[in-house]
């Protein structure tokens, strides 16, 4: 019996050091990646552009008008560097990004986001002079508590420039 007790007691402490403390929601360590993808290698002359809305209000997502997306937070990669905009005009570099092929990748901190609950996404890709040249058809939504992964797809072909015709658009939670 006592060694049956021993046994639990032990798979216990080896289970809690595995999974090691879990932060609660709101503390740094937390992450979100945005990918897309294109059908072409991407071209460093156009703006791929990601609207997130943090309000919480699932019912007012960004628009595919980039030029409605004041107050939001804008992560854009502008000749192949990642930036993330802020609502107050500020913008600051992303170290964690990628711009390469057909796939542009930025991670940000989910405490420079205002660690919110959940993101409402959209996605545009524009020419040097602001026209759109794709766009998703319309924003999804995050629910970061639940969701470690969502990916929307766009219709291929939609776009005459496969540089900036969107294929895939994905976020990714990591903790």
């Amino acid at each position: 019996m006592r060694r049956m007790v021993f046994l639990v007691l032990l798979g216990l402490l080896f289970a809690g050091c595995a999974f090691g403390e879990q932060p609660q929601w709101g503390e740094a360590g937390k992450t979100v990646t945005f990918r897309i993808t294109c059908k072409g290698n991407l071209d460093p002359n156009l703006v791929y552009r990601v609207a997130i809305d943090t309000d919480g209000n699932a019912l007012t997502g960004p628009s595919g008008d980039p030029g409605e997306w004041t107050g939001l937070y804008v992560l854009e990669w502008r000749n192949g560097t990642p930036w993330l905009l802020h609502p107050d005009g500020t913008r600051t570099y992303v170290s964690a990004g990628n711009f390469s092929g057909q796939t542009a990748e930025a991670t940000v901190n989910l405490e420079d986001l205002g660690n919110p609950g959940q993101l409402e996404v959209m996605v545009a890709v524009e020419d040097g002079g602001g026209n759109i040249i794709d766009a998703l058809r319309t924003f999804f939504t995050v629910r970061l508590r639940y969701q470690r992964f969502v990916e929307r797809g766009d219709e291929e072909g939609d776009a005459k420039d496969p540089s900036g015709d969107l294929l895939r658009v994905s976020v990714e939670v990591s903790f």
